[in-house]
């Protein structure tokens, strides 16, 4: 029997991941990120685009699927404010002379379900995700802000659709990828400082991490990060080889990230308690952006995709007689 595949990230994939914490390391620092608020800042989103980035997973990009979800589990530890998931989403579908400017940072994409988009107020194009996969919107009329949990500024605004792109499915695909990817980086961090905490936290003479109700909902927490990180990896594998199941994966990843990084968050804010709910606490800044991130509309058709996946795959196994 041969060896199965490693789904860790090789050297290379490692290379890009560790590439794009020290860029956060350096120009988005716990601090900045706490006094900034999450917002969108262009300066900070241009040097971002300078390493590359923006263009992985894309049709002319230099890097795959394993590069980008490589590069988001970076953005996500860091808690990197911008249009990660848009960024990724819209590379797929935007013609060239778009997508230079998308990757060299000049133009961003929102996305959301009308009349809601994420980035509204900001962004150069508009995509709506719906159950006919992604159109192009177009406004028709003024952008009404809005202020997101996460520092983001959203907007609701009247659009035109256009009819939906012919092929919807690598978008989606890498959306669903690098927002896995980020909720993945973003929540194991936060749990690893919760594990910290816990176990520099004293209460009755112990460390509070001594405690059974503290440390198993912690490590169920990082086993289910690590579980959803994993299908990732295996998801953006599958992406890089043409013909395979990546794009189905893709979405299981992104459900089973998105419920690992909702639980983790509020365990950390458990695990904290009363610091955990500070702006200036050890969570906030984390936990804001995983929530934020989740409400994003990638769900829309994910489940029923890995449904009609499963029951094909079900439909062809062979029944051994009895």
């Amino acid at each position: 029997m041969g060896d199965e595949p490693s789904l860790e990230f090789d050297a290379d994939r490692a290379a890009v991941r560790d590439a794009v914490a020290t860029f956060c390391a350096d120009r988005c620092r716990a601090e900045y990120v706490r006094k900034n608020g999450g917002r969108f800042d262009p300066t900070r989103w241009r040097e971002l685009a300078e390493l590359g980035v923006l263009g992985l997973g894309s049709p002319e990009g230099e890097g795959g699927a394993r590069e980008l979800a490589a590069a988001c589990e970076a953005l996500g530890a860091a808690v990197f404010p911008g249009p990660v998931v848009e960024s990724f989403t819209a590379a797929a579908l935007l013609p060239s002379p778009q997508l230079e400017r998308l990757v060299a940072g000049d133009a961003i994409a929102g996305i959301g379900a009308p009349p809601l988009f994420s980035f509204a107020p900001d962004a150069t194009w508009l995509l709506a995700l719906g159950p006919d996969g992604i159109r192009p919107a177009e406004r028709v009329g003024p952008v009404e802000a809005v202020t997101t949990l996460a520092g983001e500024v959203w907007g609701r605004v009247e659009v035109d659709l256009s009819e939906p792109h012919r092929d919807s499915t690598l978008a989606l695909a890498n959306g669903r990828c690098a927002g896995a990817s980020y909720l993945v980086g973003a929540a194991s961090a936060l749990t690893l400082a919760a594990v910290e905490h816990a176990r520099t936290r004293r209460q009755f003479g112990r460390p509070v991490g001594e405690f059974q109700g503290v440390a198993h909902p912690l490590v169920t927490a990082w086993t289910n990060l690590e579980a959803a990180g994993l299908l990732v990896r295996e998801a953006a594998a599958e992406l890089d080889a043409p013909g395979g199941d990546g794009p189905v994966l893709a979405g299981a990843a992104w459900l089973s990230a998105r419920s690992a990084a909702l639980a983790a968050a509020a365990q950390a804010h458990q695990t904290f308690g009363a610091i955990g709910i500070t702006l200036e606490g050890p969570a906030f800044a984390a936990t804001r952006r995983i929530r934020q991130l989740c409400s994003l509309p990638l769900a829309q058709r994910a489940l029923g995709d890995l449904e009609g996946h499963t029951r094909q795959r079900g439909a062809g196994l062979r029944r051994t007689p009895r």
